[in-house]
């Protein structure tokens, strides 16, 4: 009896060491990327009664993921911990959650075996844990650990559906669970659908009923669609203009592709593990004497939505952060053998998992993670692929920081960026409001500061580079304009001329900017031509820029509301060329 306790322990061991696992690396790995400060920045504006903005009285949609940024607004309310601390605490937390739920939901369609012979041991998932990413994003204070949880309970209420009620409607908690996705990033909408397919070849012929499901999966993201184009004026979140995402960049994300698959040798891993683990795991499935059972159909499922939600991200050209927009579909293609049953021959392909687990935990590494500059000690950009333009993005903040575990505001406070926010807040003027140019916009921050129009009110406008860090420094007040376009509308609208690293690939003129915020009268800082400023100063008076400059910084009234989902369509297809004098002669007659 004692011995059958125990090795019935023994096997729940097993199958928790992997979020185990994924709760001791993260925290190890824990770290906040500068694109975190962006989304806290929104927070604070939201807090302060300002809205879903990045800057005060300009409506851009510079956060990819509303519901991470409503949940830290939530918790900040009543934690007393600074919102850095409380997001990467939330985002591993979610992370060790989403893979618990995870490993239950297979389970579900495995069933527990306890014979001496057979064990049930988590194949798939000490893939998942085993990859440095993921202990890398478990934390970094953005929205990769709400992914996972909301995948793992996805999955979970997919699986018990399968395995218990199929042939019958589910509850609405799975549908109302799936409307979610869209609201944590917009490339999950593919997955979204994929399950909602999914759901619906499992919930039997009552169409009413398949109807309402619909409609209960896509009720918040419709209505958040009308508010983002009533809101914003447009119909996708201002990063997603800025980085092209309904464009395709096919060769980029096959280099984004195979910087993950190639370091971690997953193109022989995860197919080896789905057709030796995955064959064995379906005939177990319950329920085998239907063709094609209810267990095998949400199986198809989950490698359907990790298919296409990984050719999504292939197509647009992936990510500048190693791994990061890929883990999700890798999770996804993981789920059916998240555990899987293992006897006989089988332990030995388990035995070869763990072993590439210890390799991959310890050998496999990007050759940019270990790259340093010559004569000296390795520097943050060393750690970017110069070629693919891909970087370990938490190791380029370590080395930024000088921080082991660079969480909080005042890990960067040597920071070049926080030092610059710092300068901001020092010199803004509530009565005498100029515009900064900082040294990467091809002019001078020793040069004097521009004098701006009088319509933009509060402490002055920075044009900068990167935004996070530099924007939660300085007063939330000033407005913070990146060349990038994540948060300017004027940038992310331009033409891309070039196909590099992905979400900077676009750099707007300094000369749009003083165009567009400083009066005619303006003398120009040393380098920047005075026909460009003429150009742009014209050009943003016709086409469709006028509109596009109302759409955000109009007051809001129900007018403005439903004249923004009436122009929305046309501002997002809306492109000028980046040369100013080309865009003048383009659009005005």
């Amino acid at each position: 009896m004692r011995r059958a306790l125990c090795g019935i322990n023994a096997r729940r061991l097993v199958l928790i060491a992997p979020t185990m696992l994924i709760l001791w690396m993260g925290w190890q790995h824990r770290w906040t990327a500068d694109d975190a400060f962006i989304n806290f920045r929104i927070v604070k504006q939201l807090e302060n009664g300002h809205g879903l903005v990045f800057n005060i009285g300009d409506r851009v949609e510079a956060g990819t993921s509303p519901l991470w940024i409503f949940i830290l607004a939530t918790l900040d309310k009543f934690l007393p911990i600074t919102l850095e601390w409380i997001a990467a605490i939330v985002a591993l937390g979610s992370t060790v959650l989403g893979l618990r739920a995870a490993i239950a939901g297979t389970q579900q369609l495995v069933g527990r075996t306890m014979s001496t012979t057979t064990w049930t041991l988590p194949i798939g998932a000490l893939i998942y844990v085993a990859l440095p990413p993921a202990w890398d994003f478990a934390t970094s204070g953005l929205e990769s650990g709400l992914s996972v949880l909301w995948i793992g309970c996805s999955w979970y209420l997919l699986a018990r559906h399968a395995s218990r009620d199929a042939g019958r409607p589910p509850t609405y908690l799975l549908p109302v669970l799936l409307s979610l996705g869209p609201l944590i990033r917009p490339d999950f909408a593919v997955i979204t659908i994929v399950f909602l397919a999914g759901v619906l070849t499992l919930s039997g012929r009552d169409r009413s009923r398949l109807l309402r499901l619909g409609i209960v999966t896509f009720i918040v993201p419709v209505v958040y669609e009308v508010f983002r184009a009533g809101y914003f004026g447009n119909l996708v979140p201002n990063t997603a203009i800025a980085k092209e995402g309904s464009s395709a960049s096919w060769h980029q994300g096959w280099l984004y592709l195979c910087d993950l698959i190639g370091t971690y040798r997953l193109f022989l891993v995860v197919p080896a593990a789905l057709l030796v683990f995955g064959w064995n795991a379906l005939r177990r499935y319950r329920r085998p004497q239907r063709h094609i059972s209810a267990t095998h159909r949400a199986a198809i499922t989950c490698l359907v939505a990790g298919l296409l939600h990984g050719l999504l991200i292939v197509r647009v050209g992936g990510d500048f952060m190693h791994g990061r927009l890929l883990l999700p579909s890798l999770l996804l293609l993981l789920l059916p053998i998240f555990v899987a049953p293992v006897r006989d021959v089988l332990w030995v392909a388990a035995t070869a998992v763990c072993a590439w687990a210890a390799l991959c935990a310890g050998t496999f590494h990007t050759p940019y993670s270990t790259a340093a500059s010559a004569g000296g000690p390795p520097q943050p950009f060393d750690a970017i692929d110069p070629t693919s333009h891909i970087a370990d993005e938490r190791l380029v903040y370590l080395r930024m920081s000088g921080a082991r575990h660079p969480v909080a505001l005042s890990s960067y406070r040597e920071h070049i960026w926080v030092q610059g926010g710092r300068y901001l807040s020092g010199i803004a003027s509530a009565d005498k409001p100029h515009l900064y140019l900082d040294g990467a916009s091809r002019a001078r921050l020793a040069s004097p500061p521009l004098p701006l129009r009088a319509e933009y009110r509060g402490n002055g406008v920075a044009y900068v580079g990167a935004m996070g860090l530099i924007s939660y420094v300085a007063q939330r007040d000033m407005r913070i304009v990146d060349r990038f376009g994540l948060s300017e509308p004027l940038s992310s609208h331009q033409r891309r001329l070039v196909l590099g690293r992905p979400g900077h690939e676009k750099d707007l003129p300094v000369a749009w900017i003083i165009a567009a915020y400083t009066p005619p009268d303006t003398a120009l800082p040393k380098g920047v031509r005075e026909e460009d400023v003429r150009a742009a100063r014209h050009a943003l008076t016709c086409g469709s820029f006028p509109e596009l400059i109302n759409a955000a910084q109009r007051p809001l009234t129900v007018g403005r509301f439903f004249s923004n989902i009436g122009h929305s369509f046309t501002l997002y297809g809306f492109r000028f060329p980046t040369d100013p004098i080309a865009a003048e002669r383009g659009l005005c007659p």
